[in-house]
């Protein structure tokens, strides 16, 4: 099934018919994906594409950017505390399968950007695939074009 994303998250919310602050939303989630579409739709070079990769087994990267050159980097959102940075079997397939330059796991709160990829079980990746964790709200301020 397709995703739908709203260029105005005001309008999404009177649709949902929640208009609550993030905290006190079930959505969160979903709300935090559409807003990290919205900036990366932003931040995108002219002829940068915005990708969804799924396998038939189900994982899945929310967001994968084609960039200049085949370049690829992928943004997975999972809005929730991290206290450690932990990936799933999804992040980990497409890693593994794609050997992008960058991997960014947007959190709600957990930031590290030097990642022990052997450590994570990803090792014998190209030496400039980078795994990051941001919390989300990083994105805003231009953490997409410094993560290029």
């Amino acid at each position: 099934m397709p995703k739908l994303y709203f260029m105005d998250t005001g309008i999404r919310n009177i649709i949902v018919g929640d208009l609550n602050s993030l905290e006190g939303r079930r959505d969160s989630g979903s709300l935090v994906e559409n807003s990290v579409f919205l900036m990366l739709l932003t931040a995108k070079g002219p002829l940068d594409e915005i990708c969804y990769w799924r396998t038939k087994a189900g994982a899945e990267m929310d967001f994968v950017l084609k960039g200049e050159g085949e370049r690829l980097r992928g943004y997975e959102v999972k809005y929730r505390p991290f206290k450690e940075a932990k990936i799933t079997r999804s992040t980990r397939s497409y890693i593994n399968e794609y050997s992008p330059d960058l991997t960014c796991i947007c959190t709600k709160n957990f930031y590290q950007d030097e990642i022990n990829m052997d450590l994570m079980g990803l090792s014998g990746l190209n030496d400039k695939s980078k795994l990051v964790f941001l919390p989300a709200f990083f994105l805003s301020r231009g953490s997409i074009h410094q993560a290029r």
